[in-house]
């Protein structure tokens, strides 16, 4: 099994996101997501 590998563009540098973690009540999602950043290493 392989892992999910998503690529976001912060402050124009690149990172993979390990993992997202939301919050959700009865009232639905939070609006704030936190995540577990890596940057991308250019070569």
């Amino acid at each position: 099994m392989s892992a999910v590998e998503i690529l976001f563009i912060i402050r124009g540098k690149r990172y993979v996101c390990e993992k997202l973690t939301a919050t959700f009540t009865s009232q639905g999602m939070s609006q704030l997501v936190k995540g577990s950043f890596y940057p991308v290493l250019e070569t």
